[in-house]
């Protein structure tokens, strides 16, 4: 997905409109506010629609509190679970490169998905705002609305649709005034791993015998290495796991999936959009993260 600058006036919904209102004033000399300051009955929005997300890491965020609307949507019982157990594979990139690009750019940002349901085409508006201290996100809220063109229409049936078929019809990211007037990027100290060794880095210990000192290290600190923001699968015999993909190179890349320990160290991996397949070894792991080498 890309994100290109948006203006307010691409908010089609007056109460997403009046929430990013009240997002932007209370950002008085930062980029954004503090969670504390939010009150989302300021501007007569109401909580019932909002989900607050706790942001953890890379492609990885984690449900606070969830409004009765939302949990209509997605269910009951989903606080303390992150976004990728919630939200439906089919969605998940979707949901997860939006929240990605809040959470890094300490931009709104707005996206609406549309699909079609018994001939009719209905939209779901996505609004993200961000939240944290000292330039680091820590929080963002999400504003879901569903807007039907032609009536009414069934929960069940526009969720099935919504996830059998759908597509993003605008996406895009607001700065705050602030921001605007002090345009820089956002980098997130709560986004990187800690004491996570690069995939690079950990592939050049890996044969260093059969070269001469420092040759492979060297040769391996030369790839570049690229942020990346996909849902992948991987396979291993009959089994297979949904992951997410935070980086990639030539030679390997950076996963996130729910148990890394259940995965062996040999296995195929599939991106969206992709149809080949990759085979992979497992380099490094630590919870819910694997480093891996291609071939």
């Amino acid at each position: 997905m890309l994100f290109p600058p948006l203006s307010t006036h691409s908010i089609r919904s007056s109460n997403q409109r009046a929430l990013l209102s009240h997002w932007n004033a209370l950002a008085t000399g930062e980029r954004f506010p503090s969670l504390g300051d939010f009150d989302p009955q300021a501007r007569d929005h109401s909580p019932e629609q909002i989900i607050v997300w706790d942001v953890e890491g890379p492609m990885r965020f984690r449900a606070r509190s969830l409004g009765l609307r939302a949990a209509e949507v997605l269910g009951n019982g989903l606080i303390g679970k992150t976004m990728d157990q919630i939200v439906p594979e089919t969605l998940r990139a979707i949901s997860l490169e939006g929240a990605e690009e809040c959470a890094t750019s300490g931009c709104a940002v707005y996206a609406i998905i549309t699909t079609i349901t018994n001939g009719h085409q209905v939209d779901c508006e996505r609004l993200l705002l961000p939240f944290g201290e000292s330039d680091v996100v820590q929080h963002f809220i999400a504003s879901l609305q569903l807007i039907s063109f032609q009536g009414v229409i069934e929960r069940q049936d526009v969720t099935r649709d919504f996830e059998m078929r759908s597509y993003v019809s605008l996406s895009g990211r607001i700065s705050s005034d602030w921001g605007a007037r002090n345009p820089h990027r956002v980098v997130s100290p709560s986004l990187v791993p800690e004491a996570l060794p690069s995939v690079e880095l950990a592939l050049a210990t890996v044969g260093a015998a059969d070269e001469p000192a420092g040759a492979k290290s060297a040769d391996l600190r030369k790839v570049v290495r690229r942020r990346l923001m996909k849902t992948g699968k991987i396979h291993f015999g009959k089994k297979h796991e949904v992951c997410a993909v935070c980086d990639i190179s030539s030679v390997g890349a950076l996963i996130e999936l729910t148990r890394a320990s259940d995965v062996p160290d040999r296995f195929t991996l599939i991106l969206e959009m992709e149809s080949t397949s990759r085979l992979c070894s497992v380099v490094w792991r630590k919870d819910r993260q694997l480093g891996i080498r291609f071939g």
